[in-house]
């Protein structure tokens, strides 16, 4: 675990942040296998806001590439079926290793970008048509630094996201007479 985050945040504090991924990979997993990609969405977006109150910006990432996953199975169904079932178990592995990392309180975000170019390199394939895979070539620094960008605005944001879920709140408790 990084000192940085066990001195600001605690021990406990930390492995209860790593067990509530965990899940959340569980989650995303099953997703996957049942081909609910709307909920495997979502526990990718979970990973991202549970790991906002770290000010762990480069563990934010696992979400957005969990989410992104869920999003991609959603096109290649529709797109290729015939290629599907590959795609799927490609990708109920990959978000395996990425609980096996989680497990083991890996925060080197190289290590989650090298897992997640692997499994885009054997997504992109599926995604592209004939004409867009003769045409695109790799960008994959460039795909690196828009979702690290991306991250950058959600966590510069963080005051405002906590006020907003704070009027939430506030606002769903409220009793309106009648």
């Amino acid at each position: 675990m990084c000192p940085t985050m066990r001195n600001q945040f605690g021990v406990e504090y930390m492995d209860a942040i790593f067990t509530i991924i965990r899940q959340d990979l569980e989650v995303a997993e099953k997703a996957i296998e049942k081909e609910d990609f709307s909920l495997a969405t979502y526990a990718g977006n979970r990973i991202m806001m549970n790991l906002l109150v770290t000010d762990e910006i480069k563990l934010m990432l696992l979400g957005h590439m969990v989410r992104e996953l869920g999003v991609e199975l959603r096109l290649i169904k529709a797109k290729r079926e015939d290629d599907f079932i590959d795609a799927k178990q490609e990708s109920i592995v990959y978000i395996k290793d990425l609980g096996e990392q989680v497990a083991s309180g890996n925060i080197d975000s190289k290590i989650y970008w090298g897992k997640y170019y692997e499994i885009e390199a054997k997504l992109r394939m599926y995604l592209l048509s004939n004409i867009e895979s003769s045409v695109y070539d790799e960008r994959g620094e460039f795909a690196k630094n828009f979702s690290i960008k991306l991250i950058d605005i959600l966590y510069s944001r963080k005051s405002e996201i906590a006020s907003l879920r704070n009027m939430v709140v506030m606002t769903s408790s409220v009793v309106i007479p009648q």
